[in-house]
């Protein structure tokens, strides 16, 4: 993608380090956010340090708002250069997307299938296992409606999945109408006014996301529930790259900001934030070069990973210790950091084995990528 002339980001296709880090960041709370309320392991070892417990319970889930800036900053970039997608296009995104998310969200949702019907011989506590699940549940999850149909999700993981494959779909629907409805007015460059008409399309979702989905919480189900701060990130890469005025940033930002305090949601302070943490890097020239960590690029990369299968780990370990009985602090904090260990090398075999070839295409069956598509948060 060529970014306009004198853009912060000078190689888009290069990768972002500062983005990777602020994903594991995001990928490492919400793990420890359930294996605090999930299985009797939290509730022994909370003992040793019950204000890290309740932090992480009460507010650990709010790490999914990184997920949602940085997705919709990686999707205005596939956006931007693009002309607004066929019908052909369109299914070759989906079934692109699908091959890169779906299939290993699936492989995750059978290895939890499997670890529950392991796990059922050493604890019945419903709040840990599920029951086996039906034909129908496993397709609903399979496609990322689970919830939508009224099926209890098999993993804690699949609900964020869900909301991210339709905020791809919303994108690229309202790109697309914002061309469609631009050669309807009889644009010479109806790429470019495409992309214009869209950006008005996005900041009158996004708005109505703030000020009146956002506020009911039925609705998070729903990517029209969390628009608001895809869209963040959406115009943030837009400014950071000289696309879009600063100013509409700054304008926005405020907006986010005060629909937050105006009904608190502190959620939307965070994903504020990250914007500003992102912002700043980019001024620096630095989103690109910061960290240099190994650590960091590793948990970067395996993030999505260790997203999908912590549950199942975590679940295999909180009914191994409560068969045997080691449910005093000390022990069932040793098994907590013990998941998390398995954790880690569960996920860097999963990466490599399914994250990695679904993503480049080497299974035997779906699309290779278009040339341009919104990228997978």
């Amino acid at each position: 993608m060529r970014e306009a002339e004198g853009g912060v980001l000078q190689r888009p296709a290069s990768r972002m380090t500062f983005l990777d880090l602020l994903r594991a960041l995001a990928s490492q709370t919400i793990v420890w956010h359930h294996f605090v309320i999930y299985g009797p392991l939290p509730v022994a070892a909370a003992a040793l340090a019950p204000m890290v417990f309740d932090v992480l319970d009460a507010y650990g889930r709010m790490a999914v708002q990184v997920f949602f800036v940085v997705g919709g900053f990686l999707t205005a970039r596939g956006l931007t250069s693009a002309r607004p997608p066929s019908l052909r296009a369109f299914g070759s995104f989906l079934a692109h997307r699908y091959r890169r998310t779906g299939i290993p969200a699936f492989a995750a949702v059978l290895i939890t299938v499997t670890a529950s019907a392991l796990a059922r011989r050493w604890t019945s506590d419903p709040g840990l296992i599920t029951s086996p699940p039906t034909l129908d549940q496993l397709a609903a999850h399979a496609f990322f409606v689970n919830y939508l149909v009224g099926y209890e999700a098999l993993t804690p993981g699949i609900w964020y999945l869900a909301i991210d494959f339709q905020l791809g779909i919303v994108a690229l629907l309202i790109f697309w109408a914002g061309g469609l409805i631009a050669r309807e007015l009889r644009r010479r460059w109806a790429s470019i006014m495409g992309l214009g008409v869209a950006r008005v399309l996005f900041a009158a979702l996004a708005i109505a996301s703030l000020l009146v989905f956002n506020r009911d919480p039925r609705l998070d189900i729903w990517a029209i529930y969390f628009f608001g701060s895809y869209f963040l990130g959406m115009i943030l890469y837009w400014a950071v790259c000289r696309l879009l005025s600063p100013l509409w940033l700054w304008a926005y930002l405020a907006l986010v900001i005060g629909a937050a305090c105006w009904d608190w949601r502190p959620r939307l302070l965070l994903a504020s934030a990250t914007a500003l943490s992102i912002l700043a890097m980019a001024q620096l020239g630095m989103l690109e070069r910061w960290p240099s960590s190994r650590i960091a690029a590793f948990l970067g990369r395996i993030s999505f990973s260790l997203f999908l299968l912590h549950f199942p780990v975590v679940m295999m370990v909180n009914a191994w210790f409560e068969h045997r009985d080691l449910l005093s602090p000390g022990p069932a904090l040793a098994g907590l950091l013990l998941a998390y260990a398995i954790a880690i090398v569960a996920a860097t075999g999963f990466h490599n084995a399914i994250e990695l070839p679904a993503a480049s295409g080497r299974f035997p069956f779906g699309p290779r990528a278009p040339r341009v598509v919104p990228e997978r948060s």
